[in-house]
């Protein structure tokens, strides 16, 4: 649920291409990671926090914008 909310918000794009670069994972490609056979992939993805404007990826605070 964390990672579909996440996922909506057109902001946090360049986050998900940070973590694609670091996992090889295309998450633009990913429409319901829930049913999607590579979802199994996102379990080395550690996403600790997710605020309003901010969210914290491998202990890393992320700000939109």
């Amino acid at each position: 649920m964390c990672f579909s909310t996440l996922f909506a918000q057109d902001n946090f794009e360049e986050y998900f291409k940070l973590i694609d670069k670091e996992n090889r994972i295309n998450f633009n490609t990913l429409q319901n990671p829930f049913v999607n056979p590579t979802f199994e992939k996102l379990r080395h993805i550690k996403i600790t926090a997710i605020m309003l404007d901010k969210v914290k990826i491998y202990d890393r605070w992320y700000k939109k914008g």
